[in-house]
């Protein structure tokens, strides 16, 4: 996954803009970041991908490697290895393209899942809740928080209490106003 991550970042790298190339490795995330000159905009999936070249001479060097067997595989080989990899079989890379190219893969070391008790939660209880408040944004970003309550079997105030958490620890955010708003991962 990292090895994609990287080729990626020189791959399709824009080298004429100063703007540095970050791989920056958090507790539960990994993100790369690197100008870019969109050829789409907005979230890459396998599905709406359109393989093309931006630097065509490293491609060719990564063929030539063994590394890329064709336009576009990089992307597949994320989104068919980052569940394997997981303990979240259903956890999937988040791919945005703009002027920056960001990368998030998500997971969650070794005795995430470990139980403590807090006097109401568990953490772990709290912590898979989280994931799947995240796996509901991505599945619909306009989800509203009766919709959350209602997906999950969670109180108002339980659902609210995880939010803002997420939303402290720079994981998601919202855009635009509560009522025509949406739930951005970041």
């Amino acid at each position: 996954i990292f090895r994609e991550m990287i080729a990626n970042m020189l791959a399709h790298r824009e080298y004429s803009s100063p703007y540095r190339a970050t791989l920056t490795i958090y507790k539960d995330i990994v993100v790369s970041e690197n100008w870019n000159i969109p050829y789409m905009m907005g979230r890459i999936t396998p599905e709406n991908l359109k393989p093309h070249s931006k630097n065509p001479a490293i491609a060719d060097f990564f063929r030539q490697l063994g590394w890329v067997e064709e336009l576009g595989s990089g992307v597949k080989k994320m989104f068919h290895y980052c569940p394997l990899y997981m303990k979240d079989k259903n956890a999937l890379p988040i791919m945005e393209e703009g002027d920056i190219f960001k990368l998030t893969i998500r997971y969650e070391k070794e005795g995430a899942y470990t139980t403590h008790d807090t006097g109401k939660i568990s953490i772990s209880t709290h912590i898979r809740h989280a994931d799947k408040i995240l796996e509901l944004i991505q599945e619909n970003p306009k989800i509203t928080a009766q919709g959350l309550m209602t997906k999950l079997s969670l109180s108002e105030s339980s659902i609210r209490k995880i939010m803002a958490r997420l939303v402290k620890s720079n994981i998601i955010e919202r855009k635009g106003s509560d009522k025509d708003g949406e739930w951005v991962i970041i």
